[in-house]
């Protein structure tokens, strides 16, 4: 029988509830080695856990000491501040010397109101098994002539022995020598000297935080040793490094004391925050001021190159900084609107929360639904996979990355998400289908709409006026229609010509696919121009002699384009259309009737009409359908998609729509019911959708494009461009208002060494006075009906990068080295974050391609080991 004071979670339930049951944390020792389970055997859960009041915290609390061993080193004090902070520590309530660790224990009876209440409870009698019996003291003579045995069991061999654990638990890779952790790393840096800030410093926090002193974004060499974090750069002077052996100390941050923080900054970067006292460096070494003053407090931002690295620095560091596991995890379901909660057993075997082990008992458990059948099972048959990934609002992260960039196993692949808390919210684990690229569509007639295959080829683009001919290439990719030169057009092999040599370990279909993605990327980065398929009202063939380069378009024309796509039109057949047989040989006759007769015609939304020269009238018929069928696609396709991203944010966050929903016959609101309250089960399946599995896999040639506003450095005016990621590069088109043909915008930026921030330091990297928090937000509509009243800070990323000569010659370059950067500007926050997600994950596949020039960026001697002193003492 389950009192109301008490809960119990089962091996696999399926709980019914519309809300979680809170978190209850247990301990582990940090840095545990999970195993990975290599098979898709279902380990076995362990069994049904019962959470009583008042024993839960002695029992957690003894976990805790029995498992982590001495408790952590405190801090040295100055004498006149010893006697103060124990009394600080008695009147906190610190709970058998933990002190800075979270339980997180609490309590769900009463009305929630009011203050917040501990973490811990403790009894009300403080010895409730009687007076704990005292050792008799000892003097100060006695202690120092112990040797030998007698020093075992005493503070004596404490802090050595807890030393010599965490090295035996911790997993040092070769190449970090005798650093825990070690990478490059840009750093943002700032001091506030009034200490105000609150222990979890994070995005939002600092759009409103005061008296903060920042440096600009550097990129620092951050090594993790000695329970502190060393951040070393380059010398000013040329050689110095080479003769001091080591690279140059500017900062340290002490990871033992009360005071240091660790908080997850920004969902969307994977950043994170350390907080903590300042400290000054070895003697002998120049420090950056007032970073070292004995006041204060120091915040240093962390964003790592990749993003599986920034969350193993925050596992690693959560751990050791007494982050302990909950009692069970719960997995959630958006598709069918489940939750189960796994158990954390007690054993050390934790090879159940491997990521195919999980996943499985996912899918067997959820095998049981109902609507099993008619939902999944049907996607699983057609080739969808089941995947975990970790949800905060509408930002997911995929757990894909099983092994870190250097090829050594993530055991805490699944449970790393446990640590991402920012802004007191943790991120939800969730089990989704692993979906493409949508390639379907349900029109309103009832009927189901494919992505239609693509059109490419040589054609002469007939010149207004003149009637000269240019020769182009033109391919079509994601609806869009690009123009190159025939030298540079990579047309695909004729039919039967294997691209790439036939390996008896690759699959030749995989082969040609590969091939064609890298054909396809290589052509929109050659390209000189693009289209907008949606821009265009009509694919006609060529009935005037003389081209007329504009013509009136009705509005009827334009809602017909609305509802269907395209405009309606029949094609114009004639028996002559079969005699042509190309070429000049088909030129018998009149000339000029035969020409003609091979154009075609798009006509756009602002009048423009450009004509293109086939070879024949049959290749010209060829493409007018083909591009018919695209323009309709790609059409609807993005109204489907911008009608989705709205209802992600009303419905996911809760916000009220810009222009409220209702039939066009309505005239009076209060007539109907209102539009139903925000439900985010609705939308969160749409975001598997959104993040899809292509920019992961590469299917497509194109990893992400969409339209956006850019500026070239922190200064001069945006400028509307149409951008695109292909193959770990930017490509941009500059987009003019009267201008039916986008030009191309400069030179490609490449992201092999670049980083990507987004947010608040993105506003406040623009010039003074261009950013104002305290500005209200400003609804927004755009052509292609997408609205949004995001913020300017929600709606900015920032890209530093190296010169492009650099980045062609793969070089590595130094800490110091100038970064170029490029300010962006989307419409909306989910299109931001879309964006930052996408370009982070071809950063973290260009440095698993490149593996071993991420060893040459790490490259670089910290200070020897016998020549690091501790940092000076620590005020609290």
């Amino acid at each position: 029988m389950v009192t109301k004071d008490s809960f119990v979670t089962a091996r696999s339930h399926v709980s019914p509830e519309p809300e979680p049951l809170p978190s209850q944390p247990s301990s582990l020792p940090p840095d545990v080695p999970i195993p990975s389970n290599g098979s898709c055997d279902i380990l076995a859960v362990t069994s049904t856990t019962n959470l009583l009041p008042g024993t839960a915290a002695d029992r957690l609390s003894e976990r805790h000491r029995t498992r982590t061993g001495p408790t952590d080193a405190v801090p040295r004090l100055k004498p006149a501040l010893r006697a103060r902070a124990l009394t600080q520590a008695k009147s906190d309530g610190a709970i058998d010397g933990t002190t800075g660790a979270t339980f997180g224990l609490s309590s769900n009876s009463g009305s929630g109101k009011g203050k917040a209440k501990k973490a811990v409870r403790l009894p009300s009698d403080p010895h409730p098994f009687g007076a704990p019996t005292l050792p008799a003291s000892v003097s100060p003579g006695e202690v120092l002539e112990r040797t030998g045995s007698e020093l075992h069991g005493t503070s004596a061999t404490a802090e050595e022995e807890l030393r010599e654990t965490d090295i035996a638990s911790a997993d040092i890779p070769d190449e970090y020598d005798d650093a825990r952790m070690k990478d490059r790393m840009v750093v943002r840096v700032a001091y506030c000297r009034d200490g105000s800030l609150a222990p979890r410093f994070d995005e939002m926090q600092n759009r409103s935080a005061r008296n903060l002193q920042y440096e600009d974004w550097t990129e620092f060499m951050v090594v993790w040793r000695n329970d502190r974090l060393e951040l070393y750069d380059d010398y000013q002077l040329p050689c110095r490094e080479w003769l001091a052996g080591h690279k140059h100390l500017a900062f340290v941050v002490p990871l033992k004391s009360v005071r240091t923080k660790l908080s997850l900054y920004s969902f969307t970067d994977m950043s994170f925050c350390i907080i903590c006292p300042p400290a000054s460096l070895s003697s002998g070494v120049k420090t950056l001021l007032p970073f070292q003053r004995r006041t204060g407090t120091n915040v240093f931002v962390f964003k790592a190159r990749c993003r599986s690295r920034a969350i193993d620095w925050i596992w690693r560091l959560w751990r050791d900084l007494g982050g302990i596991l909950p009692p069970f995890i719960e997995v959630r379901s958006p598709v069918l609107d489940t939750r189960m909660r796994i158990d954390v057993p007690e054993s050390a075997s934790h090879s159940i929360f491997s990521h195919d082990n999980l996943v499985a008992l996912c899918t067997k458990t959820l095998s049981t639904v109902q609507d099993w059948d008619v939902i999944i099972r049907k996607r699983l048959a057609e080739g969808a996979h089941m995947e975990l990934a970790w949800r905060f609002d509408t930002n997911l992260d995929w757990v894909w990355w099983l092994d870190d960039i250097h090829g050594n196993p993530r055991a805490w692949a699944v449970l790393a998400g446990l640590a991402l808390n920012q802004a007191g919210r943790a991120a939800h684990l969730e089990v989704r289908l692993a979906e493409h690229m949508a390639s379907q569509l349900h029109i309103k007639d009832g009927h189901q709409l494919s992505e239609p295959p693509s059109v490419e080829g040589y054609v002469s683009r007939v010149k207004p006026g003149s009637g000269t001919r240019e020769e182009v290439y033109l391919t079509v990719h994601n609806g869009l229609l690009f123009m190159l030169a025939p030298a540079s057009a990579h047309a695909p092999n004729p039919p039967g010509v294997v691209p790439v040599p036939q390996d008896s370990d690759r699959n030749a279909r995989d082969a040609l696919r590969q091939e064609e993605v890298r054909r396809g990327a290589a052509q929109v980065l050659a390209a000189r121009g693009v289209m907008d398929l949606r821009a265009v009202i009509a694919v006609r063939r060529a009935f005037r002699t003389v081209l007329h380069p504009n013509e009136h378009v009705h509005a009827s024309t334009q809602s017909e384009i609305e509802e269907n796509g395209h405009f309606e039109e029949q094609v114009v057949r004639e028996e002559s259309d079969t005699r042509d047989v190309g070429g000049d040989t088909g030129l018998t006759g009149d000339v000029t009737t035969i020409r003609t007769r091979r154009c075609f015609e798009l006509l756009m939304k602002s009048g423009h009409v450009i004509r293109f020269e086939t070879w024949s009238a049959k290749v010209a018929i060829e493409w007018i359908e083909r591009l018919r069928a695209l323009i309709r696609y790609w059409t609807l396709r993005h109204l489907v998609d911008t009608r989705q991203e709205m209802d992600v944010v009303h419905y996911a966050t809760g916000r009220p729509r810009i222009t409220p929903q209702r039939l066009r016959h309505e005239e009076c609101d209060n007539d109907h019911p209102p539009e139903p309250q925000a439900n985010p089960a609705i939308v969160l399946p749409y975001l598997s959708s959104i993040y899809h599995r292509c920019v992961y896999e590469g299917c497509r040639p194109i990893v992400k494009a969409g339209r956006v506003f850019v500026r070239q450095g922190l200064h001069g005016r945006y400028k509307l461009v149409q951008m695109f990621l292909v193959a770990s590069q930017l490509v941009q088109f500059q987009i003019k208002p009267k201008s039916t043909n986008f030009r191309r915008r400069g030179k490609p930026v490449s992201l092999l060494d670049a980083y990507v921030v987004s947010g608040v330091f993105a506003a406040q990297a623009l010039p003074k006075g261009q950013y104002n928090p305290n500005n209200p937000a400003t609804p927004r509509r755009y052509a292609d009906g997408l609205e949004s009243d995001d913020s300017e800070e929600n709606t900015l990323f920032t890209v530093y990068y190296v010169p492009r000569k650099m980045a062609q010659a793969e070089k590595v370059p130094s800490l110091n080295v100038a970064k170029k950067v490029m300010v962006f500007r989307c419409r909306s926050r989910v299109e931001r974050d879309v964006w930052c997600w996408a370009m982070n994950t071809e950063i973290e596949k260009l440095a698993r391609e490149r593996r071993d020039r991420e060893k040459l960026r790490s490259a670089g001697a910290p200070i020897p080991l016998e020549q690091v002193t501790r940092p000076a003492e620590i005020v609290l």
